[in-house]
């Protein structure tokens, strides 16, 4: 709601990337332990992520459907 510009399927890549970095995290948190300045960090990369996909033509890096096999 809040990037209405983006399409369905970049909503779903974006959704896939989610899945794909908390399951590393909690893998790492498991094994490592957790520190608070960390979820700072997290938070930065999720939203340069999705700035990725709001200001910059993907178009040209084609379509891969996700959550398709």
């Amino acid at each position: 709601m809040q990037y209405p510009d983006l399409s369905l399927e970049d909503c779903a890549e974006i959704s896939y990337l989610f899945v794909c970095v908390m399951y590393g995290h909690w893998k790492l948190v498991g094994s490592l332990g957790v520190a608070e300045d960390h979820k700072l960090i997290a938070r930065r990369s999720i939203d340069r992520i999705i700035a990725s996909y709001v200001h910059q033509d993907l178009e040209k890096l084609g379509h891969v459907r996700v959550w398709e096999t």
